[in-house]
C-alpha cells in the first residue's frame, strides 16, 4: 500500500527549500504554458494563411480545425512570428513573477512582521449571513440584503449571530467631528432594524430622521431629551430600584457621575462620597423599598411621614436632605409615634432633625409590628443606612448634607423635576420587544448627562436580571429563522397563549390594515420624480396588534412569512439570553458619564445577546475616562473602526495595533569590471505610519476585526441602504420643507409632573371633583347633607388624625 505524502506548507520550509520549490514550479509552469501559447500562435498563423475573413471568423475556424485535427499546424510552411512573440510575452510575465516570488522568499515574509491588508469580501464571506437572489440563469449572493447582519463598511458585514464568528460584537469607533460616525455607521445599522437598541443622539438629528420609519416597522420609539427637555418621555431612576443593591448602585452612580474629578485619582478622600452614598441609600430606600409584609414603602405611610407623604423621585430626595438639617417641632407636620424621643438638638442631623423624626418613627413602627423593644428590632435597610450616616460628628454630617444638597439642587429646576418625577420610558419592558430609545444630550454641556449614566447602568441591570431570572419557561415567535416577532412570558405559556397565537396564524386570521397619514405626495428634483404614499399598514393576528410595515409590498411579505413562523421555547429553568439582540449605540461616549462596572459589563454582554458600540473622537478621550485601564475597554471590543482624525495619540495607537510588515528590497550594482551584483535586503516597518492615519481619504475607513488582518475599505453609502427610501432624510433630498416621514414628538408630551414635593393632607373637594356630575348626584342622593358630612369627617380623622389646619366647617 502506497503512503501518500502531504505537501509541506510553505511557511514550514527553510529559505533554501523554498527556492528549490520555486525553481521547480517555475520551470514546469514555464515549459507547459510556453508550449501551449506557442501552439495557439502557430494555429492562428496557419489559419491566417488559408482563410480570409474577419478576426472573429479566423478564431472560429481555428477552434474548429483544432477540435477536428489538433495536428493541422503541421507541416510548418508559414511564418511563426506571432507564436514566438506570444511566447516571449509569457516568458517575461513568468520571469517577473519569479523575481517577485524570489524577493519574498529572501525576505522571509514574516521576518520583521507579517501584517498585510485583508480582502473585505473574504471577511464578509467568512462572517456574514447571505441571501441568494434568483436570476435568470444563476443565483446571486447578496450580503447587503441579509436581515441579521451588522454593517461595518461598504463591503464588510458581520452576523448578529455570534455562532458565525464566536466573538462579541462590541465595537470601538474612533472618528473626529465630520468623519461620518452618524451617517456612515449609526444610521445604516439602525436601518437594518434587526435588533432593539438605545442610541445616544447628540442634538436629536438621528431620532428626527429615523424615528418615523422605525415606528412604521413596528418599533416602540422612545425619546429621553435632556437637551431641550421638551416633547420627551420621562425617566424616574427610583422606579427601577427593586432591591437594596439597586439602591446602592444608584447612589454610587450619582456620587461618581456628579464628581467633577470624574473618578480620577486626585487625592480626594473617598470618605465624603461614601458618606453621601450612605445618606442617599437611607433616603431612597425610605421612599421606594416596600418592607416585607407591607404593601407600600415607609415614605407613603402617614403614621411615619405625617403631612409629608412623598412619592419616590429625586426631587423628594432633595427635599429630605433639606429637612435633615431642620430641627423638629410639634408644628412641623411630622407627628412622633408613641415612645419616640429625639435628642437635645446639639447635633441636629443625628438626633433632633425632622428627618431624624421620620427614621425614629420607622424604628417605633417596626418595634410595634415585630412586637419587641425598639433596640431589638430587625432593622430595615433604610434605618441601617441612617444609623451609619449618624455616626459622623456634627460638622462632618453637616458638610455631607451641604454637598448632597448642592448636587441634588439640579432636581429643583422645574424642567428637570418634570423630566424625572414620573416615568413613561418603561425600561422594565425592554429586551423582549422591538424598542428604540434615543438619548438626546446637549453637545456642549455635561450638567445633566449623569442621567444617561443612570439610565445605562439601570438598563444593563434590568436586561441581565431578566436573562437570569425572568426568561425561563418563555417562548418567542420568529420568521425567516432569526427575525423576532413576538415574546410570550412564562404566564402566557402556561395559559397557552403562544399556541393560540400560532393556531390563529394557521387559520389565516392575519390581517394588514392600511392607516393613512397625509395622503399621496409627488416630489421632483432636477430630472428625478418620486411618488410617496404617506401611510403604513398595521398587521394583526386574530385582531391583536403585532407590528407595522411602511408599504403594502412589505406588509404582504410579512404576512406570507408569518405563515411559516416558528415558535421557540426558552430554557426551562435558569439562564436564557434575550430573544432579540440588544445594541447600545453609545455616541459621544465620554460625555455620558462613567457607568458603574462598565468594563466588567463589556466582557460579559455577549452571552446575554447584547453588544455595545463605543464612539469617541480620539483615543485620548477614552484614556481620560479610564486612565490606567482604557486598554480593557479596547480589549473587549473585537471590532475597531477608524473613520478619520489626525490626533497624534490616535495615530500611534492604531499603528501599534496594526503591526509591522516585512519588505524585501532588491538592488543591482555594477562594479568597475562591469560585473553586475544583485542583492536582496530585508526591511520592515509599519504597514501605516502614525502620521498616515491623518491623511486617509475622507470616504475610506480602516477596520480591525479580532483574528484578522486590518481592512481598508470604503465607508458605507447611507443612501444605498434598502430602507433609506422610508427615512426623513430621503424626503429632505427632494423637499426641505416637507414633513412627510418626520417623527412627531409632540405625541410624547407635554411633560407634567405627577409627584409633589410635599403632598399635603387631601381635602374632600378634589376627590369629589373626580366624579362627573351625574355620578356625584347618584352618590349624594342616597344621603342627607348631614349624614354625608359626618361620615366624611369621620373617615378623614381616622386616616389622617386631627389637625388644626383643617376645619370642616369651612366647606
Amino acid at each position: 500500500m502506497a503512503i501518500r505524502r502531504n505537501k509541506v506548507p510553505a511557511r514550514e520550509l527553510s529559505i533554501v527549500e523554498k527556492k528549490k520549490r520555486l525553481n521547480k514550479e517555475t520551470l514546469i509552469t514555464g515549459i507547459v504554458v510556453s508550449l501551449i501559447v506557442f501552439y495557439f500562435g502557430m494555429a492562428f498563423e496557419k489559419v491566417d494563411t488559408i482563410t480570409r475573413g474577419t478576426f472573429t471568423e479566423k478564431i472560429d475556424e481555428m477552434i474548429s480545425q483544432m477540435s477536428t485535427n489538433p495536428l493541422f499546424v503541421f507541416p510548418i510552411n508559414y511564418s511563426t512570428g506571432i507564436a514566438w512573440m506570444l511566447t516571449i510575452i509569457v516568458a517575461v510575465i513568468i520571469t517577473i513573477h519569479y523575481s517577485y516570488s524570489y524577493v519574498r522568499i529572501n525576505s522571509g515574509d514574516e521576518a520583521k512582521g507579517k501584517t498585510f491588508w485583508a480582502d473585505p469580501f473574504a471577511i464578509t464571506k467568512k462572517y456574514a449571513e447571505k441571501v441568494i437572489v434568483k436570476g435568470k440563469l444563476f443565483g446571486r449572493t447578496r450580503y447587503d440584503l441579509a436581515y441579521n447582519n451588522v454593517i461595518n463598511s461598504q463591503n464588510v458585514y458581520e452576523s448578529l449571530d455570534t455562532r458565525h464568528h464566536f466573538h462579541a460584537l462590541n465595537t470601538f469607533i474612533i472618528g473626529i467631528t465630520g468623519s461620518g460616525k452618524t451617517r456612515y455607521v449609526l444610521k445604516p445599522n439602525i436601518l437594518q432594524m434587526n435588533s432593539a437598541f438605545v442610541c445616544c443622539d447628540p442634538k436629536g438629528s438621528t431620532a428626527s430622521a429615523l424615528g418615523e420609519p422605525l415606528r412604521r416597522f413596528g418599533y416602540n420609539v422612545k425619546i429621553f431629551d435632556i437637551f431641550t427637555k421638551k416633547n420627551s418621555n420621562t425617566y424616574n431612576p427610583l422606579k427601577y430600584c427593586y432591591r437594596e443593591d439597586d439602591v446602592r448602585k444608584l447612589a454610587m452612580t450619582f456620587a461618581r457621575t456628579t464628581d467633577p474629578s470624574a473618578g480620577k485619582a486626585t487625592g480626594k478622600d473617598p470618605f465624603w462620597d461614601d458618606a453621601m452614598t450612605m445618606l442617599m441609600c437611607a433616603e431612597i430606600s425610605l421612599l421606594k423599598l416596600i418592607p416585607d409584609g407591607l404593601d407600600k414603602p415607609y415614605g407613603q405611610m402617614p403614621e411615619i411621614m405625617g403631612e409629608q407623604i412623598m412619592a419616590p423621585c429625586f426631587s423628594n430626595i432633595a427635599e429630605l436632605v433639606r429637612i435633615a438639617n431642620k430641627k423638629w417641632s410639634p408644628s412641623c407636620g411630622i407627628p412622633l409615634l408613641p415612645g419616640v424621643k429625639l435628642g437635645d438638638g446639639k447635633n441636629n442631623t443625628a438626633n433632633a432633625s425632622r428627618l431624624s423624626a421620620i427614621f425614629e418613627n420607622v424604628r417605633a413602627f417596626e418595634a410595634q409590628r415585630q412586637d419587641c423593644d425598639p433596640s431589638e428590632i430587625q432593622k430595615p435597610y433604610c434605618l441601617q443606612c441612617w444609623e451609619g450616616f449618624c455616626l459622623a460628628p456634627e460638622k462632618t454630617s453637616t458638610t455631607v448634607l451641604m454637598t448632597a444638597a448642592t448636587k441634588l439642587n439640579v432636581f429643583d429646576i422645574k424642567e428637570v423635576r418634570e423630566l424625572t418625577d414620573t416615568d413613561t420610558i418603561e425600561l422594565d419592558k425592554f429586551g423582549t420587544q422591538r424598542d428604540a430609545l434615543f438619548l438626546i444630550i446637549p453637545p456642549q454641556d455635561k450638567t445633566y448627562n449623569f442621567l444617561t449614566a443612570f439610565l445605562y447602568a439601570q438598563l444593563f441591570d434590568i436586561l441581565y436580571r431578566k436573562c437570569n431570572e425572568s426568561l425561563a419557561g418563555t417562548s418567542d415567535v420568529y420568521i425567516n429563522d432569526n427575525e423576532f416577532v413576538k415574546h410570550f412570558s412564562a404566564e402566557d405559556v402556561i395559559l397557552e397563549r403562544d399556541k393560540n397565537f400560532m393556531e390563529a396564524i394557521k387559520e389565516g386570521k392575519v390581517t394588514a390594515e392600511k392607516v393613512d397619514v397625509s395622503g399621496v405626495h409627488t416630489f421632483k428634483k432636477n430630472h428625478n420624480k418620486i411618488i410617496v404614499d404617506d401611510s403604513y399598514y398595521e398587521i394583526k393576528v386574530d385582531g391583536e396588534y403585532v407590528t407595522r410595515r411602511p408599504d403594502m409590498a412589505l406588509a404582504n411579505k410579512f404576512v406570507d412569512d408569518l405563515k411559516k413562523a416558528s415558535l421557540r421555547n426558552g430554557a426551562k429553568v435558569g439562564f436564557s439570553p434575550l430573544p432579540i439582540h440588544f445594541r447600545f449605540l453609545q455616541d459621544e461616549f465620554p460625555n455620558t458619564g462613567q457607568i458603574e462596572g462598565y468594563q466588567e459589563i463589556l466582557s460579559t454582554v455577549r452571552e446575554y445577546n447584547i453588544s455595545c458600540t463605543i464612539i469617541c473622537q480620539t483615543i485620548t478621550q477614552l484614556k481620560g475616562m479610564y486612565e490606567d485601564t482604557y486598554e480593557v475597554v479596547d480589549g473587549n471590543c473585537p471590532q475597531v473602526i477608524f473613520l478619520g482624525g489626525d490626533e497624534n495619540s490616535t495615530g500611534e495607537y492604531l499603528a501599534r495595533k496594526m503591526g509591522n510588515t516585512t519588505k524585501g528590497v532588491a538592488s543591482n550594482s555594477i562594479n568597475d569590471g562591469e560585473k553586475i551584483n544583485k542583492s536582496i535586503n530585508v526591511d520592515g516597518g509599519e504597514l501605516m505610519r502614525p502620521e498616515e492615519f491623518g491623511r486617509i481619504d475622507p470616504l475610506d475607513e480602516i477596520l480591525f476585526i479580532f483574528g484578522e488582518m486590518p481592512i481598508k475599505d470604503k465607508k458605507y453609502d447611507y443612501p444605498s441602504h434598502p430602507n433609506y427610501k422610508y427615512t426623513y432624510d430621503y424626503i429632505q433630498d427632494f423637499d426641505k420643507n416637507s414633513d412627510v416621514y418626520s417623527f412627531d414628538r409632540t405625541t410624547l408630551g407635554p411633560i407634567e409632573s405627577a409627584a409633589k414635593l410635599r403632598v399635603k393632607k387631601p381635602r374632600a373637594i378634589p376627590t369629589i371633583h373626580d366624579f362627573n356630575m351625574q355620578s356625584f348626584k347618584e352618590v349624594m342622593g342616597k344621603f342627607t347633607k348631614q349624614e354625608a358630612f359626618d361620615q366624611l369627617e369621620t373617615n378623614y380623622k381616622e386616616y389622617y388624625g386631627n389637625s388644626e389646619e383643617d376645619d370642616f366647617t369651612t366647606f
